[in-house]
């Protein structure tokens, strides 16, 4: 299919490009010309890349028919998104109109203002808690899929591990990386705040900088670690 794909469009390109010449248009004819050559100079040198990318097609479209029980999970993960979420919007509310009363009345605000900060650094550990059960539930279904595990169910099977010896993996990935992108988005919030203090302004560039380095390092690491976790249960 795709390589029929492909070679359709390299027919049409070529075959526009003949009919500006037909019909003496030869700039039209170039152009056209020229995108059919790029695209054929690309198609050689990512070949491997795209017999690669047909082969994890097929893998994963095999997959998808005999485990289509994986699509549960994401709906259950937004579902308890939803619900997280309608809790943390009413909650936060409630910490703002506290806050609010208590600047109108003259007095001290300063522990509404943690609890926003804390409370926010909760969303953030549900947001990546959430995320990473959805991946260990995908990952042992392919490890089941893969190894063809029978007479287990995966969805089960991966909320056991999940529960039990996967739990404080989870929790304490979630809440690795929710504390660091939690500081990311602190420093540059403050960054933005001093973006009139220049020499302040390029230090805090420079540690929001390392911290997103920090934060992509970790997210890849969680990634592959939960994944190998729900592999080897």
């Amino acid at each position: 299919m795709v390589y029929t794909l492909i070679v359709l469009t390299m027919t049409l390109l070529l075959g526009l490009a003949v009919v500006g010449f037909i019909f003496n248009d030869f700039g039209f004819s170039l152009a056209f010309l020229i995108i059919f050559l790029v695209y054929g100079i690309m198609l050689l040198c990512l070949r491997r890349q795209i017999r690669m990318g047909i082969i994890f097609i097929k893998v994963a479209a095999k997959f998808i028919t005999e485990k289509w029980g994986v699509f549960v999970s994401p709906v259950i993960t937004v579902i308890l998104h939803i619900g997280i979420g309608a809790f943390w919007i009413f909650s936060i509310n409630s910490i703002i109109a506290v806050a609010d009363d208590k600047s109108k009345k003259g007095e001290n605000n300063n522990l509404e203002q943690v609890l926003f900060y804390l409370w926010f650094l909760v969303w953030l550990f549900f947001g990546f808690f959430l995320y990473y059960i959805m991946v260990f539930t995908i990952a042992v279904a392919c490890s089941f899929w893969y190894y063809r595990v029978g007479g287990k169910n995966f969805l089960f099977t991966s909320c056991k591990w999940i529960f039990t010896s996967a739990f404080g993996s989870i929790v304490f990935a979630s809440f690795l990386v929710a504390i660091i992108t939690f500081v990311r988005m602190l420093v540059d919030n403050s960054r933005r705040r001093e973006s009139r203090n220049i020499p302040a302004a390029i230090c805090l560039c420079l540690i929001s900088c390392c911290l997103s380095t920090i934060e992509a390092l970790i997210k890849i690491l969680n990634h592959n670690c939960v994944i190998v976790m729900a592999v080897t249960g």
